[in-house]
């Protein structure tokens, strides 16, 4: 976050409940905001889902971070026990917009849960064989991946000055 912080640039990222914020545990500050209203957080899923977040947020320092977060805490229904953590270092954005922009690394981690588990990629950096086929399959999909969205974008890209019988024959009229 240090890193983040000095190129300017603002991160989101999840925290264990054994952080502190202002010298106080995580897990000790959802009893310090008891007495604070929830914010409602509806997100959306890549599936078309939508869950609502209970949220309650403070902003301080964490320790080994010279500079403020915005820390939320997060549950899924008002009386759930388990809390999930976010840390904001973009004071400005609303716990909303910061919720719902963490939200589109779900994605992300699942296509990494894949291909830990399904396709063996887990432990692709060993140095044998085996590893180094499992590394070279890893840049074929991720070379895949990119040519089908870079497809996707071009797909309705059509240029002036070409004809249809330009593309069926290969010559411009």
């Amino acid at each position: 976050m240090k890193y983040v912080h000095r190129q300017g640039w603002h991160a989101v990222c999840a925290l264990k409940s054994n952080r502190t914020l202002r010298g106080q545990r995580l897990s000790q500050w959802a009893a310090t905001l008891r007495h604070k209203r929830y914010t409602r957080v509806r997100v959306t899923a890549a599936d078309g889902n939508t869950t609502t977040y209970h949220v309650r947020d403070a902003v301080g320092r964490l320790s080994k971070v010279p500079f403020d977060v915005h820390v939320m805490f997060s549950k899924r229904h008002p009386r759930a026990r388990s809390w999930a953590y976010f840390a904001s270092t973009d004071l400005t954005r609303s716990v909303v917009e910061t919720l719902r922009g963490y939200s589109g690394r779900w994605t992300c981690e699942v296509v990494n849960f894949y291909t830990k588990t399904h396709l063996g990629l887990a432990d692709f950096r060993v140095r044998s064989l085996e590893g180094v086929e499992r590394y070279v399959l890893a840049v074929q999909l991720e070379k895949i991946d990119i040519i089908c969205q870079s497809s996707e974008k071009s797909k309705n890209y059509v240029r002036k000055d070409c004809r249809e019988d330009y593309v069926t024959t290969g010559r411009a009229t």
